[in-house]
């Protein structure tokens, strides 16, 4: 059943059989047909979905959702708290008001918020409605919409990639009828394609986003098409291991890890699939789901990572046993494992001491490796290491700061911090005022560029949406406004830089005003960088941290 963000009236009972027969003859057929006509009308006219403006057509957006219905002066208070920082979730001490005013409990008013922080939300808002808007015209069905071109592109399996990942931010944000209309699509889907796809990136985009959506309205379907599309997977976990295959073929079933790879499959990914199938065995009650997470769980905490201080390399054999390389990352390949060490133990209410012991292992292993600082700025980075230091940070990296701030661990908030800064200087010493996807550290590059601290060692923007994750996950636990004007900032340089006609562009070089755009919107887009900046701008308890926690694709799922 639908749950939209201000309920439907309380749907009026049909009354009792108190006619009897006898009755029922002396009224005769035309009285019963005039009672049932008339429930029939109460019965509609108080179902009737809330009701927002429709962000596919072309006429300007209000400054904020207006709600209809008999909840509409339902308004949350202001929230009372302490004055230390909160770090379980960065939540304060306040009432839960959706439970009084009758609105689901993860939805929050923006009663609490200044005029100034309503109109950034709402621009983020109005710039997924733009997006949204040109995937409909242009894409609707198809993975993603080229946003430059303006063509469909279907690069993950033509499954409706930006659908699907986008359905719990059409809610969150309030577009009840795009959300509605995009669910009717779902309805519909197979997931029968021969697509050779990414066991992680299908998990984490697809699967995470209908169970997401799912949690947030109660619609029963995105649960059934979850469950249909796992199962479509599961032959990617038949290996000697249980680690499971890198690629699968949705159509054929047939699995394996790439021969570029040597056979191996990449840390991000086979680790960063617990929050999805664990979560779906929690709603299914089928436990086969999550046997198949404690397999992986299981190889992972049985090694000895001594040698590497409690991190692990990025590369494994699910057939071999064994690691094959000696690369050590928060970067590609390696980001989310440690991601998912932390919220695998965090969703579960704390449970799992394991897998607590071993990310704090590996978070002392970062601190002793793989942290450095400038000379000139003192900027704080993550390196990698393969035999040696590699100096170098992705943008990828910088989920780091929020993984830190909601680990139950008060130290590493000044890390987090410090790291944090540096991927909000690598945005804003940008002459476009967008991060490059990799900046480099070696001190001579720097020099020869003329630079400081850093260089622009990777030049493009993907839209990528780390950095605002961690944005919004610091603001919240710290309410620290720099981090809502360093949001803004970015904010304005995605819509200087990268607005098009139809949607949003990556661009080739940061570094150049007009160097040109990419043509390419990942789905993630929206599924995560909008997502964030919205909730940055947003009541903490609007998707509450102490709630919900995010998977590494800004999915939403709820704790248990």
């Amino acid at each position: 059943m639908f749950i939209s963000p201000v309920p439907r009236a309380a749907r009026p009972g049909l009354g009792r059989r108190l006619l009897n027969s006898r009755t029922l003859v002396m009224i005769g057929g035309v009285g019963i047909l005039l009672v049932w006509i008339v429930a029939a009308a109460i019965f509609i006219s108080n179902n009737k979905d809330t009701e927002y403006l429709n962000i596919s057509t072309n006429s300007k957006l209000k400054d904020r959702a207006k709600f209809r219905g008999p909840h509409t002066a339902a308004q949350s208070k202001a929230p009372t708290h302490d004055k230390q920082e909160i770090l379980d979730g960065g939540q304060e001490n306040t009432t839960d008001e959706s439970e009084k005013s009758g609105m689901p409990d993860w939805w929050a008013s923006d009663s609490v918020l200044d005029e100034r922080t309503k109109e950034r939300r709402e621009a983020v808002r109005q710039a997924f409605a733009h997006a949204w808007g040109g995937y409909k015209k242009y894409a609707w069905g198809h993975d993603e919409v080229r946003p430059v071109s303006k063509t469909a592109d279907d690069g993950w399996g033509g499954m409706g990639a930006t659908l699907v990942d986008s359905l719990d931010t059409a809610l969150i944000m309030g577009f009840t009828e795009e959300f509605k209309e995009a669910v009717e699509h779902v309805r519909g889907m197979t997931f029968d394609s021969n697509w050779d796809g990414s066991t992680f990136e299908t998990t984490i985009r697809y699967l995470g986003g209908l169970l997401a959506a799912h949690e947030l309205s109660g619609e029963k379907v995105l649960l059934e098409k979850a469950k249909l599309l796992a199962d479509r997977m599961l032959p990617a976990f038949q290996t000697q291991t249980g680690i499971p295959y890198a690629t699968v073929n949705l159509q054929t079933g047939h699995a394996y890890s790439p021969s570029w790879s040597g056979g191996s499959s990449f840390l991000a990914e086979f680790g960063t699939l617990q929050l999805e199938w664990n979560k779906l065995a929690h709603l299914t009650g089928e436990k086969a789901y999550s046997d198949r997470m404690d397999k992986i769980d299981n190889a992972m905490l049985s090694v000895d990572t001594s040698q590497w201080d409690g991190l692990y390399p990025s590369a494994y054999h699910p057939d071999q046993g064994r690691f094959t390389s000696n690369h050590i990352t928060f970067g590609a390949r390696g980001d989310s494992f440690y991601e998912y060490l932390m919220k695998s133990w965090l969703i579960t209410g704390k449970k799992n001491g394991k897998l607590r012991e071993a990310y704090l292992k590996a978070m002392k292993g970062m601190q002793k490796r793989l942290i450095f600082r400038t000379s000139l700025g003192n900027l704080t980075w993550i390196a990698e290491e393969d035999g040696r230091i590699i100096s170098k940070m992705d943008h990828l990296a910088c989920f780091v700061p929020g993984m830190l701030a909601l680990d139950d661990v008060p130290e590493h908030l000044n890390l987090a911090r410090e790291i944090l800064q540096t991927c909000i200087e690598s945005y804003e010493r940008s002459p476009t005022g967008l991060a490059p996807e990799i900046i480099g550290f070696d001190e001579n590059q720097v020099q020869a560029h003329h630079l400081q601290d850093f260089w622009y060692q990777a030049p493009h923007n993907l839209l990528r949406p780390e950095t605002a994750e961690s944005l919004m996950v610091l603001y919240r636990v710290t309410r620290d406004e720099s981090y809502r004007e360093a949001g803004w900032k970015m904010f304005q340089a995605f819509e200087k830089e990268c607005k098009t006609d139809a949607a949003y562009s990556g661009v080739r070089d940061v570094t150049r005003v007009g160097s040109g755009k990419d043509d390419k919107m990942e789905s993630f887009f929206l599924a995560e960088t909008l997502k964030y900046l919205y909730l940055l701008f947003s009541p903490v308890e609007h998707v509450s941290l102490k709630k919900f926690v995010f998977n590494t694709e800004a999915h939403p799922l709820r704790k248990y």
